[in-house]
């Protein structure tokens, strides 16, 4: 049997990335609507201080989250608009969402040769890809601890294939 590798599209810098990005959101949606700061944030995540603020500060500038006048910080939406897309979308670049060039946007420098374009419209479909994907994921799904709001289970049957798994494996 294979051994499958655990991390988004085999990156762990990635999947680390994306981990602690969803977690501080996670984190706020669970105090909703009060602000959460940065040793709560490290209570409930368990990630550095250091890390939490670099990665607040991305999420801000990409329009997740802002900071309130205490220095915590809000979601900056509803969590049914949050998806893990834009979570993916904030881990890929440091840029805020309306700065995003979209891959029609995308300008072929001259002397491309045909393999190097042949992988950038690979990689530019396997993306489009992922982001539908991911947009199907909003904060909303995240449980809210002592609101009963989504009752856990022993076990559900996995989207994918339609086996009985264990509801952590979720």
């Amino acid at each position: 049997m294979t051994d499958i590798d655990h991390y988004f599209l085999g990156d762990p810098d990635l999947h680390q990335r994306l981990a602690v990005g969803t977690g501080i959101l996670a984190e706020l949606v669970r105090c909703a609507p009060r602000a959460v700061g940065i040793s709560a944030l490290e209570n409930a995540t368990g990630y550095p201080t250091q890390v939490l603020e670099k990665n607040c500060r991305h999420l801000c500038r990409a329009g997740l989250l802002h900071p309130d006048d205490s220095d915590r910080w809000l979601l900056a939406g509803a969590p049914s608009e949050i998806t893990l897309e834009d979570v993916f979308r904030a881990v890929l670049t440091d840029a805020p969402a309306c700065d995003k060039a979209e891959p029609s946007q995308l300008k072929i420098a001259p002397g491309t040769n045909d393999v190097e374009l042949l992988l950038m419209q690979a990689t530019v479909g396997i993306h489009q890809h992922i982001f539908n994907y991911l947009r199907r994921f909003s904060l909303d799904r995240v449980k809210i601890s002592g609101a009963g709001m989504f009752p856990q289970t022993k076990q559900r049957a996995c989207d994918f294939c339609r086996e009985e798994a264990p509801a952590e494996l979720h």
